[in-house]
């Protein structure tokens, strides 16, 4: 079974080699396969989690095409790309997820996408704005 969780584990240089090698197989311990996403460049974390989202909901193809709309032509676009790619390698796909099915509300809480502005559907690429 693929999880639908992931942890992106980055080097902060706060810990020793070993401390953070020690930090790492804890995670391995816990995690399903694909789902331990190493990151070398903290200024992605966002990007990552797009990818590993995409990915999961086999929209990889939507997550590259817009990822080039947003950075492709920047200095460092090609780059930031081949390290987001390198992190999410070992992720499955699990299919045509649901966002949210099976997910209890929880009391008192509100969706985060009604905060969202402009917001893209990696569920439905047609949609021009999900959120408006």
């Amino acid at each position: 079974m693929v999880s639908d969780v992931a942890t992106i584990f980055a080097d902060a240089k706060s810990y020793g080699p070993s401390e953070v090698d020690i930090m790492r197989e804890s995670w391995r311990d816990i995690m399903p396969e694909g789902s331990l996403l190493e990151m070398s460049m903290p200024n992605l974390v966002v990007e990552t989690m797009l990818a590993f989202i995409s990915k999961r909901i086999n929209k990889f193809d939507v997550f590259k095409t817009e990822y080039a709309k947003r950075r492709g032509g920047t200095q460092f676009g090609d780059v930031n790309l081949q390290t987001v790619m390198k992190s999410v390698a070992l992720t499955k796909a699990a299919g045509s997820v649901a966002l949210g099915a099976g997910v209890p509300p929880i009391g008192g809480t509100k969706s985060l996408g009604s905060q969202l502005q402009g917001t893209r559907s990696l569920l439905h690429p047609a949609a021009k704005t999900v959120i408006k």
